[in-house]
């Protein structure tokens, strides 16, 4: 399966919320354990370190040990064989036809979605964003690219893998 992660999930890795943490580790290592191929946009690496740097922006002693932890669970995304595409022109416009369709999406979400709906058999995209998961014109466009022969899989857009 072709799984796509979102910033959510990779900042969640070193949530202070113990729970949070683990739920987002047990998906790591559930991908990993399944041998899943994933994927992590380029763009969701840059917007969990924005999100978390703004975060610890008045601690910046806890930021620095934070941002070190994520490099460590990063390099343990890394030795899983995990893809970080980059932006391209068939994203871009995947990502205007979201906006157009669904203006309660922000530019950077609907890049992300982009990334995993031009991917034609991705199966899942790992969020904790409620705007991505119950957006039926996501649902609908991902659905036409179907139809069209752009997609050949079902993309669920989901919370976790279970």
């Amino acid at each position: 399966m072709k799984v796509f992660l979102d910033s959510s999930i990779i900042r969640d890795l070193v949530s202070p919320v113990r729970r949070v943490r683990t739920a987002a580790n047990d998906q790591i290592g559930r991908l990993n354990r399944d041998s899943h191929d994933v994927f992590v946009p380029q763009i969701v690496l840059g917007e969990a370190l924005s999100t978390l740097m703004r975060d610890y922006q008045n601690n910046p002693s806890e930021g620095h040990n934070t941002l070190i932890k994520l490099y460590d669970k990063l390099s343990e995304i890394m030795d899983m064989n995990t893809n970080f595409p980059s932006l391209n022109q068939n994203l871009t416009n995947c990502a205007q036809k979201i906006k157009f369709r669904d203006s309660y999406i922000k530019d950077t979400d609907a890049l992300v979605v982009a990334h995993a709906m031009v991917e034609p058999d991705s199966n899942r995209l790992i969020t904790s964003d409620a705007n991505l998961i119950d957006s039926t014109a996501i649902t609908c466009i991902e659905q036409e690219m179907r139809n069209d022969g752009a997609r050949t899989a079902e993309l669920r857009i989901v919370d976790s893998l279970n």
